[in-house]
């Protein structure tokens, strides 16, 4: 997750620093205001950074934006010092830029999410540590457990799509078939592997660094996730390792 800083402007900090305390009751307002907002943007940061970008994260620092918005309209810009708007500009313009960012990243999420069909499962392993909820181990190993079939399925997915992409070869002349049987059989394999790929498009090049780069994060948050619980939590790894390392083997 990024992290959203905002500093004081220069004029202002010098200003502090030259006397030494709070120019005016409303210079303190406004550097109290700007600093709470760093204090809650890093809190939020560092509590949910094991979950990278989850739906359950991307809510979350949504609705931080958007109510640290709404706190920055209540101030009264007409009664702020010329040094007191650069700073409230500046955390406005900061409060529209991490939104757009969001934005961006949330539309991305959707756009990648044929090709990383784990995610769901992963985020709400780790959602659930977020949120502080009792582990079970014999649940959490029923999330696991399908996902090296998953991910297994859909390498054979994209792997039949990538030969049904490439141009057909040039027929050659053949003597033509025996019987009619045999020329519905060599149909066969052909029609099948067509229906097979139809679930699935092949990602372009960026889709496909961006979902490399999406499975390294997830990676990262599940073994996390293992880590917090192996060897303290009573039957964890009984239940969780072999499914676990099933799907750390497929990359």
């Amino acid at each position: 997750m990024n992290r959203l800083r905002i500093v004081l402007s220069s004029a202002s900090l010098a200003m502090l620093l030259w006397h030494g305390s709070p120019v005016t009751a409303q210079a303190e307002t406004m550097r109290d205001f700007i600093e709470s907002y760093q204090a809650d943007a890093d809190l939020l940061a560092r509590h949910w950074e094991i979950s990278g970008d989850s739906d359950a994260e991307l809510t979350r620092e949504t609705k931080l934006l958007h109510d640290w918005q709404g706190r920055l309209k209540a101030v009264d810009f007409e009664k702020l010092s010329p040094d007191q708007r650069v700073d409230y500009v500046l955390l406005r313009n900061e409060l529209e830029s991490s939104l757009n960012n969001l934005s961006t990243r949330q539309a991305e999420r959707q756009e990648l999410s044929g090709w990383l069909p784990i995610r769901a499962g992963i985020d709400a392993l780790t959602d659930a540590r977020v949120r502080g909820e009792p582990i079970v181990p014999e649940t959490a190993a029923g999330i696991l457990a399908p996902l090296s079939q998953t991910i297994t399925k859909l390498q054979e997915q994209l792997k039949a799509a990538k030969e049904a992409a490439k141009p057909p070869l040039k027929k050659t002349p053949e003597s033509p078939p025996s019987s009619g049987t045999e020329s519905e059989e060599a149909k066969t394999p052909a029609t099948a592997t067509k229906s097979d790929v139809k679930s699935v498009r092949l990602p372009t090049p960026y889709q496909a660094l961006r979902c490399a780069e999406a499975v390294s994060e997830l990676s990262n948050s599940l073994k996390k996730w293992f880590e917090n619980y192996n060897g303290f939590t009573p039957e964890f790894a009984w239940w969780v390792k072999q499914p676990y390392d099933a799907a750390n083997k497929i990359r």
